[in-house]
């Protein structure tokens, strides 16, 4: 009968906060999952925004992710603390994007930079939400 109790709970939750999946693990670590939306930005001032759905287990995130031109991406990172790392690999031809940011468990908001190489660098922000698919 607990265990009914604690999956129904769980549930509740979710429906609660629309989806989102936020919680302190510990003093030193967040726990992130759920649908996330943001925007990369290039030093001459242009944008491009993304959507997608990411996942972790203890330290080790993933997913997957829609940029607004269409291009489709996985995911694949850590979470150490409130730093978040992961590189977005493109799934027509490969190419990498290194994403390094800082979450603010407060907003839900991940901010940081990309970068490809040393001549393709940029920022970055994305918020973890519920139903933003």
């Amino acid at each position: 009968m607990k265990k009914v109790y604690l999956v129904f709970a769980l549930v509740l939750a979710l429906v609660c906060t629309g989806g989102i999946l936020l919680q302190t693990v510990n003093a030193n670590g967040v726990y992130i999952s759920g649908n996330f939306y943001g925007e990369y930005f290039y030093d001459n001032g242009s944008s491009s925004k993304f959507k997608g759905i990411i996942y972790q287990d203890g330290s080790k995130i993933w997913g997957e992710c829609v940029d607004q031109n269409g291009s489709e991406s996985t995911l694949s990172g850590n979470v150490n603390g409130h730093s978040v790392n992961f590189i977005k690999t493109y799934n027509n031809d490969n190419h990498q994007v290194q994403y390094t940011g800082r979450l603010i468990p407060e907003t839900n908001t991940v901010n940081g930079h990309w970068r490809i190489d040393q001549n393709n660098i940029g920022s970055f922000t994305m918020t973890i939400r519920g139903n933003h698919m």
